[in-house]
């Protein structure tokens, strides 16, 4: 997905990727670490970081800490 093709509704007809990590979290043994990788396409890092795909992976990434606490979660970009 490029950058410029934002959809004010955040609806990307694909599977959410936080349901996903949700569903990791509940089969993976509690000691394993859960990698969430955010790609998004610009001119430049900072670029990147205002993408709409990156700031809704943020936010994920946020929930997950705070509902999953015993979970370790990293946010690879």
């Amino acid at each position: 997905m490029v950058c410029s093709s934002y959809d004010e509704h955040g609806f990307s007809e694909r599977i959410d990727s936080l349901l996903v990590a949700y569903i990791a979290d509940m089969v993976a043994a509690s000691d394993v670490q859960i990698d969430l990788i955010a790609v998004a396409f610009g001119l430049s890092e900072t670029e990147c970081e205002k993408t709409p795909d990156r700031i809704r992976g943020r936010a994920g990434f946020e929930e997950l800490k705070r509902e999953r606490p015993l979970r370790r979660w990293n946010f690879i970009r």
